[in-house]
């Protein structure tokens, strides 16, 4: 990552350090409110382990010419964002577009909508050097909530560029009757369990968003093998000793630890008992451990715009005169891995910022002049559509041919012949990936060209990368990339809610810091955000089969994208069915799993509507 260096006429006022929650009384409101408690609360720079690295270079806010065009004051009583600018985006980079005027503009349009709105610089850590993304995370918490102490009126945080993912482990003592494998052997027909370490959340801005939780406490930055047991019994009793078992350990590190699932293995006669044990939801709060399903709440919302994951230019050996991608042959045996040959490219990752800021400005200030009507994308499950029609009054009787494709016969001619369909809420439910998503293979290969034009991608046929015909029907950066440079989709800004196992997870989450250039590399969501006019996108950082308590009823009541992710932990921690069998239930916590990127603070009712 670039080193943050500023020219002479952009100051930084940075903030002593202090982190001490201060008594506040229950009302704030002004603009001067948020800037006295972020200058109490600001951060020069922070190293929470003091091990000699800080996870946090410096905060501040930013001063051109003694003015601080970067705040601006509310024009309503929402209450207080923060918007955090990574540094380096700050940095003018020669023969890249300025993001200066774009961020500016985007505070007064939060100010505009009833916030008192503040962009703050931060710089992190470099993330290169070791995985303790979590820690890191952690510091950029400690800042929230001591912003938080001191003006409850913080309604959220937008982080802009790059920052690192919560990853969040949980380990659950789950109850099952069906067939399974145990140790070699095949078992049928009776009870058994499993005690096992899983990643539930591979991006979970809880730890962000939640302000009173234990998060601090939970996080392990160091791998750590964790213990684990499957075993079947004769009855439904657990506690009784098996000889039908199998224990191992599974090693995680840079990980927040859930731990619902504790067991002590003691030795019989008869076998082996596992006895469930230890404290559960020790990431919680006192208060939210009283709910009838005890979960983490979201106090504020919290959504990210970083285009880093997905701004990449070819190696100049591929493309044609004109920049685009071309067929080019190899020596027998010699054919590179095309996905390697794409380098990361900061001026696109500041132009595709520019694109979206200056799409959220219209969105907000023109409305939607073409496309302001729900739409539908599914291969194996319902149709969001009918809800939204029925909630939203105008919609009642709108026609909606053509928007709501669903069934096990749809395609990617379908769903490309479905995105260039003016419609600005989209709903994608489909097998996913951290790469992409499964649309169906095409039925015909050459209606999907006229579809989408030329191909931005390769594929390996032979000795030769040829132009990718996307035959797997896979929608994952290369196509989308593809509609962006041929400019095939209609200027409608798209607001997506992708119900997708691992939309949002960043490849290699798991492997490499976050500041490495492998980290996240194409992920699936944002690639869909950046290059297909998207504004924002709620998706899910795990493999699930769940999606936002009643989020076409929120959003047809005028709430946020924010407040539809924030009211999903409130039905979720308010349901006592999720909490059966004390706390074994594996959806208890579901709502851990799902995550915001774009601009949270937008609704379904631009100007106009």
């Amino acid at each position: 990552m670039e080193s943050a260096v500023y020219p002479s006429n952009l100051h930084m006022r940075t903030f002593s350090l202090c982190l001490l929650a201060l008594f506040v009384p229950s009302f704030a409101g002004t603009l001067a409110d948020a800037r006295a408690a972020v200058e109490a609360a600001g951060l020069h720079a922070i190293d929470i382990n003091k091990d000699g690295y800080p996870e946090i270079r410096s905060l501040q806010r930013i001063e051109e010419k003694g003015k601080y065009p970067y705040e601006s004051p509310a024009n309503g009583p929402k209450g207080t964002i923060l918007v955090l600018v990574e540094s380096r985006l700050l940095t003018p980079l020669r023969g890249a577009r300025s993001l200066e005027r774009s961020i500016q503009g985007f505070v007064r349009d939060l100010s505009g909508d009833g916030y008192n709105a503040m962009a703050l610089s931060i710089q992190l850590e470099e993330g290169t050097r070791r995985r303790q993304g979590g820690r890191t995370l952690l510091a950029v918490r400690h800042f929230l909530q001591s912003v938080f102490n001191r003006v409850p009126d913080l309604k959220g945080a937008i982080l802009i560029g790059r920052f690192p993912n919560a990853f969040i482990v949980r380990q659950h003592f789950w109850e099952r009757d069906d067939d399974t494998e145990i140790a070699g052997k095949k078992i049928s027909g009776r009870h058994w369990v499993v005690s096992y370490p899983e990643p539930v959340a591979t991006s979970a801005d809880i730890v962000l968003a939640d302000m009173d939780g234990k998060w601090d406490s939970v996080y392990q930055e160091e791998s750590k093998p964790l213990p684990y047991f499957r075993a079947a019994f004769p009855a439904f009793d657990t506690a009784v000793a098996t000889k039908d078992y199998e224990t191992g350990t599974k090693a995680y590190s840079d990980f927040f630890f859930v731990q619902d699932g504790g067991f002590r293995a003691e030795t019989a006669d008869d076998g082996m008992r596992f006895i469930r044990t230890g404290p559960l939801d020790s990431e919680c709060s006192n208060e939210d451990k009283k709910l009838p399903n005890p979960m983490c709440r979201a106090e504020i919302a919290v959504s990210r715009i970083d285009a880093s994951l997905v701004a990449f230019r070819p190696d100049p050996s591929l493309v044609d005169g004109k920049g685009r991608p071309k067929a080019v042959n190899f020596a027998s045996g010699k054919v590179p891995n095309a996905n390697k040959r794409w380098t990361s490219d900061p001026s696109l990752e500041r132009e595709l910022l520019y694109e979206f800021f200056t799409r959220d400005h219209a969105y907000r200030n023109k409305g939607v002049p073409d496309g302001w009507a729900p739409a539908n994308y599914s291969t194996e499950w319902d149709s969001s559509v009918p809800a939204l029609k029925q909630s939203v009054k105008p919609w009642n009787d709108l026609d909606t041919k053509g928007l709501d494709v669903v069934g096990s016969h749809a395609n990617l001619n379908d769903w490309v012949a479905w995105m260039k369909r003016p419609a600005f809420l989209r709903a994608i439910k489909a097998h996913t990936s951290p790469w992409g998503s499964e649309y169906g293979r095409p039925k015909d290969d050459k209606a999907l060209l006229d579809l989408t034009g030329p191909a931005w991608g390769w594929q390996v046929k032979g000795d030769t990368l040829e132009l990718a015909d996307f035959e797997a029907g896979f929608g994952e950066y290369q196509l989308y990339r593809t509609l962006y440079e041929n400019k095939v989709l209609p200027p409608t800004p798209n607001l997506f809610m992708h119900t997708g196992c691992d939309s949002i997870t960043p490849p290699y989450f798991d492997r490499y810091p976050f500041g490495d250039d492998r980290y996240g590399r194409y992920q699936g969501a944002e690639a869909l955000l950046m290059f297909c006019n998207g504004l924002v996108l709620l998706g899910r950082g795990k493999v699930f089969n769940d999606e936002p308590a009643n989020w076409e009823k929120l959003l047809a009541e005028g709430k946020t994208w924010g407040e539809v992710w924030q009211r999903y932990f409130d039905a979720d921690g308010n349901d006592a069915r999720e909490n059966k069998d004390n706390g074994i239930g594996i959806r208890r916590k579901k709502a851990y799993f799902w995550s915001l990127i774009g601009d949270w603070t937008l609704t379904i009712y631009p100007p106009g509507r």
